[in-house]
């Protein structure tokens, strides 16, 4: 049986003379010979943390790596080291690829990187889980703080507070999230319009940041294209295809956080907003306090009006709670995961813009919510990703002097009751 060797120090590795006969049944010939440093990166991944890869296929062995042995060296290598357990691997080098790029999926699953191109709604990233910023106090991350285990066991997730996505799936056996971008037209035009979304981001996590001792130590690296990056551990990459878009239903161990976000051209604010509900019988509910982005244009303009075209109104995919009562004003407290908003494309009105009322009276904003959980006073209501189409046609509001815009939205849901949502910008 191959023997278990003591786990090498990642910058020694490439350095050694452990294996050179490296062949694609995963067997491995110790020889006289030095590795290669184009084989050592495709072999070794992240072998910093005890998780190797190789040709597209995990071999994980915790404590050490498998080494090979010269009078035994057949299969029986590879299937011993597959069957060590993956799923501990630390969070901030989790996602199993190789330094080139090369290697498995954040769940162990082959794929090359490649996306198949062509229109249609992309993953923003397979590394998605790793696009975090560093805020300090992480009491402040913009969405939550999602890596937040013992920091004596796993003291890369002091680096990784408010996160692109609105989950982190730690468990690396299940679908891992990317935030993802609709209707693209190639890779090259995702990686644009995802790194829009990303800048956007890092926008909130400015904008959440207002408290005196918040301090934004690193905004998440928005740089898709290149395949650059560094985790959490310090380990580097160059040319990771897997930090790239991919086409969404490409890896099997992918999924959306949330619905595909449409990208408009043009300039955009943060804005913060709040919601309520109320239902036929009196039952009410409210979020006091959520952030988004909105863009605006001006036209034809003359002494007394212009038209304006609000061409971007998104809340991008996060985790919100507010409180509820029923008519006699007993209630709790309520979580929706994974919820945002988005208006799927422009609508225009008029600006007074001697008086600075918005009124929009022939426009309906084609608008699409969605949610993944529901809790109430920490009891499960209901899970899985719900979309809901919302055609707004009940909107007004102002402009004011500095440019802030000011909406107010209703929608009708029939005999279930109303939704009242209010925002203002944060003019730039």
């Amino acid at each position: 049986m191959p023997k278990t060797c003591p786990l090498p120090d990642i910058e020694d590795y490439c350095s050694q003379s452990w294996y050179d006969d490296i062949d694609h049944d995963q067997n491995f010939s110790p020889d006289e010979s030095t590795v290669t440093q184009s084989d050592c990166n495709h072999l070794v991944g992240t072998l910093y943390n005890g998780f190797m890869v190789y040709g597209g296929s995990a071999v994980s062995e915790v404590e050490g790596y498998v080494c090979g042995d010269s009078d035994d060296n057949d299969s029986a290598s590879a299937s011993a080291s597959a069957s060590a357990s993956a799923g501990s691997a630390s969070a901030g080098s989790a996602s199993a690829g190789a330094t080139d790029g090369t290697g498995g999926s954040e769940s162990g699953t082959p794929t090359t990187g490649d996306t198949g191109g062509g229109p249609g709604d992309y993953y923003c990233s397979r590394r998605s889980r790793e696009k975090c910023a560093d805020v300090d106090p992480d009491l402040y991350a913009y969405g939550g703080d999602k890596y937040n285990r013992n920091l004596l066991d796993h003291p890369e997730d002091a680096q990784y507070d408010a996160c692109w996505t609105s989950v982190v799936e730690l468990d690396m056996a299940k679908p891992q999230y990317s935030v993802c971008v609709a209707n693209a037209i190639d890779e090259d035009d995702a990686a644009s319009d995802c790194e829009t979304l990303c800048n956007d981001f890092n926008t909130l996590v400015k904008d959440a940041c207002t408290e005196p001792d918040c301090d934004v130590l690193e905004l998440v690296d928005c740089v898709l294209s290149d395949g650059a990056w560094t985790d959490a551990s310090g380990m580097s990459y160059t040319n990771d295809t897997l930090e790239h878009p991919a086409k969404v239903g490409s890896d099997p161990d992918m999924t959306c956080d949330g619905e595909p976000i449409v990208v408009q051209d043009g300039d955009k604010d943060p804005f913060v907003g709040g919601v309520s509900f109320t239902t036929p019988e009196g039952m009410t509910a409210s979020i006091g306090e959520f952030r988004g982005l909105i863009g605006h244009s001006l036209s034809n303009c003359n002494t007394t009006t212009c038209d304006i075209v609000i061409h971007t109104l998104v809340t991008p995919t996060t985790n919100l709670s507010g409180a509820y009562a029923d008519a006699t004003g007993n209630g709790g407290l309520f979580t929706l995961g994974g919820v945002g908003f988005q208006a799927l494309e422009p609508f225009s009105g008029v600006y007074y813009n001697t008086r600075g009322s918005l009124v929009f009276p022939t426009a309906e904003m084609n608008g699409q919510a969605w949610y993944r959980s529901l809790t109430l006073d920490g009891m499960p209501i209901s899970s899985g990703h719900e979309t809901i189409p919302a055609p707004i046609t009940q909107i007004v509001g102002s402009r004011t002097s500095s440019g802030a815009i000011v909406l107010n939205l209703t929608y009708n849901l029939s005999s279930m009751g109303t939704i009242h949502l209010s925002l203002r910008s944060i003019p730039n």
